[in-house]
């Protein structure tokens, strides 16, 4: 123990100085030397990182099986001859919504000839969600249809439910969502093309309980943990990071995560349209962003409106052993609603972006070059009274701003949160700690790396006090989870000695198995995200999930 105090002692001071000086790692930072054969893997070139000699990120460096069609392709960006947002090799193997080669089939436009909601592309490989015949709604053929084609057709789906057990949510909670829905597919929408599509869903018994992962999730490998739980459902209070996102920008607080084909993990704060949109991928769907009431749209919350392919697999049972399942899509998201009009001035955009709940946090494209002009207006609407929701988006836009002025206020956020929280509140604090990670490059003085190092010691939360609660984080669940963000707020510092300490203090937690267990996952995402070996996290074979 006292090994472990004086590593944290000296870690802190070096984070201070921005030196490292005193007390780090003689081995050089992988992502810091040309030559240093890294973590990457397949290149005798391979420096570990982001350098000049770098070839990309693939799994095997200049053998010409870098995954698309081009030889002479060495990067990990795969090849997309028409540039239609798909690379070649997605297209020939069979992404929905995209054909391939052709420049005029995009990802949020796909072509769809017959006008039935189905593209063209997915009318030809994917059997069973529709077909090439706008009066049918699916199958191989109009004599043996998959789908039933009766537009009055009903479909329940009957799920098994399960709760951490650390985690308030009751069975009449639970009954309420299906029931909601359900409700949400039933009914019509008006502002964007809508199908009726009478699904509902019931629960089939009695709740389950289940410790694996935590009532909070803040690890893929704690998210890998609660999907095996054999449960269609699964009932998180938080999950932070998670669901695939290697991306920093990505990288917020999610409401809810499905597996094609497989089942879906939720958070206690989502609404019932992100639960019918999460099945919806379990059922084999892909975003689709063109009407912001879209119920598969990738950002928006308060949804409704599906189309006929959506309805076809709304009323299906859930698919399995082809294609769809596994090329579960994610074309980027659409903006457009969201970017700055010639009309607005820069405050008024703030507040309408800040006003908005999501599904995964304030979409990257929109705010990942938000000027320090912007900075001003952020903190003082930080300041002011919000709706539930607002000042979680207010910080993470804080952190795309590279102004160092707001780590003082965010730090201060932190220190003063007290009392039992609002959702609101909760996430604004979890924010925060992202918001410091981001921004720690951007200072001169150090501040926030040493905050983010200081708060990945447990015992920095008892002295400096969480004295707030949400609904299962108290005491020292409380402290633990203000560890674990400070761990992976270290991961997007983009700092050497950021991944110094964490090097450092992995070892320690090998010595210490409490702290081991309490966020030893933490450290090595964390560790990923700094040397670039994230990228290339998820075991090979690993099934595609999803926000």
């Amino acid at each position: 123990m006292r090994r472990r105090t004086s590593m944290f002692t000296c870690l802190l001071a070096s984070a201070t100085l921005l030196a490292g000086a005193g007390c780090t790692n003689s081995a050089p930072f992988g992502f810091l030397n040309d030559n240093d054969n890294g973590a990457e893997t397949g290149n005798t070139n391979d420096d570990g990182g982001t350098t000049v000699n770098d070839n990309g990120g693939d799994s095997s460096i200049d053998d010409n099986t870098d995954n698309d069609t081009n030889t002479n392709d060495n990067t990990s960006t795969a090849l997309d001859s028409d540039g239609d947002g798909f690379s070649d090799e997605q297209e020939q193997t069979g992404i929905p919504g995209s054909d391939p080669l052709n420049p005029n089939d995009t990802p949020e436009n796909p072509i769809d000839s017959d006008g039935d909601g189905c593209s063209d592309f997915d009318e030809t490989h994917f059997v069973g969600f529709c077909d090439a015949n706008p009066n049918t709604d699916g199958g191989s053929s109009d004599t043996d249809p998959i789908i039933v084609e009766d537009p009055d057709t009903a479909f329940t789906f009957s799920l098994t439910v399960a709760r951490h057990a650390d985690v308030s949510f009751s069975d009449s909670q639970i009954d309420a969502q299906f029931a909601d829905a359900g409700a949400i597919l039933q009914s019509a929408e008006t502002q964007c093309a809508d199908v009726a599509t009478d699904t509902t869903f019931a629960r089939d018994g009695n709740t389950a309980l289940f410790t694996a992962g935590g009532a909070s999730l803040t690890a893929e490998s704690q998210l890998d943990a609660v999907f095996a739980e054999l449960q269609d459902v699964k009932i998180v209070d938080m999950m932070v990071g998670v669901c695939g996102v290697p991306a920093d920008g990505d990288f917020s607080i999610v409401l809810g995560c499905a597996t094609s084909g497989g089942s879906l993990v939720i958070t206690t704060i989502a609404a019932a349209d992100v639960w019918a949109h999460e099945w919806g991928h379990v059922q084999g769907l892909a975003h689709r962003d063109g009407c912001p009431r879209n119920v598969m749209h990738s950002f928006e919350v308060d949804t409704n409106a599906v189309n006929a392919a959506e309805r076809a697999a709304f009323l299906s049972d859930t698919p399995s052993g082809f294609a769809k399942v596994a090329m579960l899509s994610t074309p980027s998201a659409r903006i457009d609603q969201l970017a700055k009009t010639a009309a607005e001035s820069l405050p008024q955009w703030l507040h309408r972006l800040a006003g908005k709940q999501y599904i995964a946090g304030v979409p990257t494209a929109v705010i990942d070059h938000m000027h320090d002009d912007a900075t001003d207006h952020l903190l003082a609407m930080l300041d002011g009274p919000a709706a539930e929701g607002y000042h979680q988006n207010v910080v993470r836009m804080l952190g795309f701003t590279g102004d160092a002025r707001s780590c003082g206020p965010l730090m201060d956020l932190i220190d003063s949160a007290a009392g039992e929280l609002s959702f609101g509140g909760f996430a604004a604090l979890t924010e925060s700690f992202l918001a410091l990670g981001r921004l720690a490059s951007h200072e001169t003085d150090g501040a926030a790396l040493a905050f983010l190092i200081a708060g990945t010691d447990p015992a920095t939360w008892t002295t400096r006090g969480a004295n707030w609660t949400y609904r299962s984080h108290r005491d020292q669940t409380a402290r633990v989870f203000m560890t674990r963000l400070s761990v992976l707020a270290l991961g997007l510092t983009h700092h050497p000695a950021a991944l110094d300490h964490l090097h450092a203090l992995r070892s320690l937690t090998a010595d210490d198995p409490e702290n081991g267990v309490v966020f030893a996952d933490q450290i090595d995402e964390a560790i990923g995200r700094l040397d670039g070996s994230a990228l290339n996290a998820r075991r090979a074979g690993a099934p595609a999930r999803q926000p």
